[in-house]
């Protein structure tokens, strides 16, 4: 599923390594030791390229959660629990080397609606939810059934539920967003 990093991919980084130390500005490039002390975190900064799943897909995991799990955030006797959840899932993604990117977001009471009529912004606020998005994971694997199968290791997917979505890749001016 993952490739290993083997003697090819380790000169791979070498290479990577010295571009990026030959490419930079003449003073920097003229100064040896600091060419030297630079290649080194130039060569991890390849590793973590060349570390991403071989053929990897760019998948958004969508956390929706109840009243219910949005309050265990704050409450003294299931905040441990709740977020120690979430740590232990993201210290398996980084080990596995898949997440991009992620975050949690307040409860909705802290955010808005905002939509456009007769070109005038309107926001308000949201309320009444049963579920609602509580946070995002951005991960790079094989296919959707290996992002579906992380999906269910998210501590909501037992009370609420995981969106699972790929990400697409979209011509823009200047290159490709991702």
């Amino acid at each position: 599923m993952h490739r290993r990093r083997g003697k090819e991919d380790l000169s791979k980084c070498r290479t990577v390594a010295r571009l990026l130390c030959d490419a930079s500005p003449r003073p920097f490039n003229q100064d040896l030791a600091m060419t030297r002390a630079f290649a080194p975190l130039a060569a991890a900064l390849a590793l973590l390229v060349i570390a991403a799943p071989a053929s990897a897909e760019p998948f958004a995991l969508f956390v929706y959660e109840t009243p219910s799990d949005f309050a265990a955030r704050n409450d003294p006797a299931r905040a441990q629990a709740y977020w120690a959840g979430f740590a232990a899932l993201s210290e398996q993604m980084n080990a596995a080397g898949i997440v991009r990117g992620g975050g949690p977001l307040a409860e909705p009471s802290l955010g808005a609606t905002v939509s456009v009529r007769d070109a005038r912004a309107i926001s308000a606020p949201v309320d009444g939810y049963g579920e609602a998005l509580s946070g995002w994971f951005v991960i790079e694997v094989a296919d959707r059934a290996e992002a579906e199968a992380w999906a269910a290791r998210v501590p909501a997917a037992s009370t609420a539920r995981i969106e699972v979505r790929p990400i697409l890749d979209i011509p823009m001016a200047g290159g490709m967003a991702r």
